[in-house]
């Protein structure tokens, strides 16, 4: 059986997969398993509701914009990610979010994970959206470009850009949002396809439980992650492991599904006018299989 898990750009936080794959243990007997990394969440929301995917993790508002158009996906646990890992960058002459106020910030697309977390993270500092200009620069390589010729004053990225941005710019973080919004408002999710929860249980069981021990198995083994074959644009062995480290420790090893982070992130969605305040996601989540 083809199975295609459908995962997050590109990033640390997809790396445990990419380990227990290479390590054969994030791989169940009797299927052949392709990882697919979306370009964005906007992209992942697109491809959700054209059914591209069998299974995978994927932010709360990528996937639940997908899910207010689509009944084909069940939800059924919390991936590594039980927090947001993005992270506001910029120069040292921005200290505060304050300082934001009439200037650019990047993103990577709109209708996508950064999207929403710059979202709430200007809201809850006293700053309307409407008060900082938003663009969408899709792709890392594109933030580092506008970076360079200074045409942004901020960014919100992720790891291992991140470290990539502090070794290379000397810009530093504004907001930690791992750290800093809690408790979180935001995860990605383990969805699967109905049709294969209904009728391959066992399968579904067993991918989960190999999500487990790969992420397991990565956050006890980072010196494997950084001799991974995993390419990414630009950053060094020096940005990579500085990542890790920042992030891998945060990493959640219970992949059963919150409730509390997922009510949340269903609140923040609805203030955003991501998804309508009639849309529940109780109906799509299946705890028990």
């Amino acid at each position: 059986m083809k199975l295609v898990w459908g995962c997050s750009p590109k990033g640390v936080y997809n790396m445990g997969v990419f380990l227990g794959k290479a390590k054969g243990i994030f791989q169940v007997p009797g299927t052949d398993l392709t990882i697919f990394e979306n370009l964005s969440g906007a992209d992942f929301t697109e491809e959700l509701i054209k059914g591209s995917f069998d299974m995978g993790t994927c932010g709360t508002p990528p996937l639940m914009a997908a899910l207010e158009k689509t009944n084909e996906y069940a939800v059924i646990g919390t991936s590594n990610s039980n927090f947001p890992p993005f992270y506001l960058i910029a120069p040292d002459t921005i200290q505060n979010i304050k300082a934001l106020e009439g200037k650019v910030i990047a993103i990577n697309k709109f209708r996508t994970c950064p999207h929403s977390i710059i979202q709430h993270v200007l809201t809850d500092s006293g700053v309307a959206v409407d008060n900082v200009k938003l663009v969408a620069l899709v792709t890392p390589a594109k933030f580092i470009e506008a970076i360079t010729n200074k045409e942004i004053a901020a960014a919100m990225l992720w790891e291992p850009w991140v470290s990539y941005a502090e070794r290379v710019f000397n810009w530093h973080i504004v907001v930690d949002c791992p750290k800093a919004i809690r408790p979180s408002n935001w995860a990605h999710l383990i969805y699967v396809r109905r049709s294969i929860l209904e009728d391959k249980p066992d399968l579904v069981r067993n991918y989960v439980s190999a999500y487990q021990k790969s992420i397991e198995y990565a956050k006890n083994n980072i010196h494997e992650l950084l001799s991974l074959d995993y390419p990414m644009d630009y950053v060094t062995p020096e940005d990579i492991e500085r990542a890790l480290k920042r992030e891998v420790p945060l990493w959640n090893t219970n992949p059963a599904f919150d409730e509390v982070i997922a009510e949340t992130a269903e609140r923040e969605l609805k203030n955003q006018k991501v998804i309508s305040v009639d849309f529940s996601l109780q109906p799509f989540v299946a705890t028990s299989y």
